[in-house]
């Protein structure tokens, strides 16, 4: 579902994966969204994402969301998260300096969905295993620019600092 009213702007998404593989009944799922307010010169953005992690990973239910081939930028610039077992708030803002030079600044914070399933990196590699209580993977702070050096061709750059969390 995506629009805008006004002043606001949305884009949303709901995904479900179902099947079996190796065995296992796949019963995954995610959601993501973005909102934007736009206040000239300033646009404010709320991204929210979850996606499900396993219950049980001894159980015959794959629990975890597969996003199968995500991209290098997926909630941000330089994120060291993948969309497995995750639930992410991520507000920022952005304003343009220029007609052609934009910065935005970002905010992230990352938790697990299920304690039972590990933390995962963008290529769904287990950064850390399941268990332990706490669901706090991290946050991070970001600033980029873009440049739109003419139709088709912009150059960006991000700087970013990732704060591990106890899970």
């Amino acid at each position: 579902v995506y629009g805008a009213h006004g002043a606001w702007r949305w884009n949303w998404e709901a995904m479900r994966q179902r099947g079996d593989a190796e065995g296992r009944r796949i019963r995954a799922w995610s959601l993501a969204s973005e909102t934007a307010l736009v206040l000239p010169p300033l646009t404010l953005r709320l991204r929210a994402a979850l996606a499900s992690g396993d219950r049980s990973p001894g159980d015959a239910i794959a629990g975890t969301f597969d996003p199968l081939y995500p991209k290098a930028q997926y909630f941000g610039e330089l994120s060291p998260i993948g969309p497995r077992n995750m639930i992410n708030l991520h507000p920022g803002i952005g304003w343009p300096l220029t007609d052609r030079l934009e910065v935005s600044a970002v905010a992230i914070g990352y938790w697990r969905h299920r304690r039972g399933d590990g933390v995962y990196d963008l290529a769904g590699l287990p950064l850390a295993g399941p268990g332990g209580s706490a669901r706090l993977i991290g946050s991070q702070v970001e600033v980029s620019a873009e440049w739109r050096a003419r139709p088709g061709l912009s150059l960006s750059g991000s700087i970013a600092r990732f704060q591990p969390g106890p899970a």
